[in-house]
């Protein structure tokens, strides 16, 4: 909040949400909003550096830090995944959302005697609850604009997929399960 030599500053029109239920209080951009200096971008490793120094007095944590082994990129259009597959027992995994919207990443297996043609089916067909069939192991949510790392786990018979609503499931990594 002090230190803008690590983070990219843009000014926005923003306001509050006064009604609406669930988005009572949120922050939204909109041209009625007041205009408002917004963070933009962050220099993670400077942010973390001025951070840990004002909580610790050091900036050395002895953390070692965290290289992804794949990344997970979403555009607003489609998921491109970018690392080993099938995935293997432990995998550091940036997952960058520049679209509009949240997206998931799913890990979880087939059932037997369901195949990836199971899945295209599900998709086409608009289905909106994970399907009986699969047995979902991992569910992280990446908010519109963040960038984050996370630890999944693998095994060979794990399959991820980028989610990002009922009628957009990309299967990117693990068995592909010819149908």
């Amino acid at each position: 909040a002090v230190d803008e030599s690590v983070v990219t500053v843009e000014e926005r029109n923003v306001a509050i949400v006064e009604e609406g239920g669930a988005e009572a209080g949120a922050t939204i951009e909109t041209a009625a909003g007041r205009p408002v200096r917004v963070a933009v971008d962050a220099d993670r490793q400077a942010f973390e550096d001025l951070f840990y120094e004002a909580i610790i007095g050091t900036s050395d944590t002895g953390i070692p830090g965290w290289e992804p082994d794949a990344t997970l990129v979403w555009d607003g259009t489609t998921c491109e995944y970018a690392g080993p597959d099938p995935l293997p027992d432990r995998l550091i995994v940036e997952i960058d959302n520049m679209g509009s919207e949240v997206i998931s990443l799913l890990t979880g297996t087939y059932a037997p005697d369901t195949t990836t043609a199971d899945l295209e089916a599900y998709q086409a067909s608009g289905g909106v609850e994970t399907p009986a069939w699969w047995a979902q192991q991992v569910f992280i949510a990446i908010p519109t604009g963040a960038r984050d790392v996370w630890v999944i786990g693998g095994t060979p018979d794990v399959t991820a997929i980028c989610f990002v609503d009922p009628a957009r499931l990309w299967e990117i990594a693990g068995p592909r399960l010819a149908g």
